[in-house]
């Protein structure tokens, strides 16, 4: 009979322990909940920010800078996610070629007397007009017709709204790429004068 109460008071410890074991666990998790939740209000996703660099003319380098991440982790985003391709997704393929000839004449500049030429300024500021055009005849084409019924309408309205918001995005993409190699490319040829 003793060996019978000592093993029903073991089992009762027993299972005592594992109740006590799965509330521990219980309040393990919400503590590993709630940490979990404040880790993401304060951490910033990194496709975005990524995007979001580009958008802005920044340069590889000072992308990975600012992210802390490997060569082979940005190419892998941005070769995945076609929004970090910026100006290119709002390019075509001949606007795409053109925009590369165009920054390599900024690469290939050796003096800033290249860099600020009159005659390339001119080509920069051409082709975009050039893709703005392209994106005003877009929207021309989206113009609604007298015989369309109100969701045709409403349809062709949003899809100029899109276009018209992808030629902003273009525009100012293009610009600020534009200008942030040339002051890249000005303040290389400085440091280069100057070392001389």
């Amino acid at each position: 009979m003793d060996v019978l109460l000592r093993i029903n008071a073991q089992t009762k410890q027993c299972i005592g322990d594992f109740n006590n074991l799965i509330k521990k666990q219980e309040h393990l998790m919400e503590q590993l909940n709630q940490l979990i939740k404040e880790k993401e209000e304060h951490t910033i996703p990194l496709v975005p920010t990524i995007q979001k660099l580009i958008e802005h003319g920044l340069s590889r380098d000072e992308i990975l800078d600012i992210t802390n991440i490997s060569s082979e982790e940005f190419d892998r985003i941005v070769s995945k996610d076609r929004r970090c391709q910026l100006p290119y997704i709002y390019l075509n393929d001949e606007e795409s070629k053109e925009f590369k000839k165009l920054l390599e004449d900024i690469h290939q500049s050796k003096d800033i007397y290249e860099l600020i030429d009159e005659e390339k300024e001119r080509e920069r500021i051409k082709f975009i007009h050039g893709v703005l055009l392209r994106y005003q005849k877009e929207m021309d084409l989206l113009s609604p017709q007298e015989n369309e019924d109100s969701g045709e309408k409403i349809m062709k309205y949003l899809e100029r709204a899109v276009k018209n918001e992808q030629a902003k995005s273009a525009y100012s993409s293009m610009v600020r790429i534009f200008g942030n190699e040339i002051k890249r490319k000005r303040e290389e040829v400085l440091i280069k004068i100057s070392d001389d």
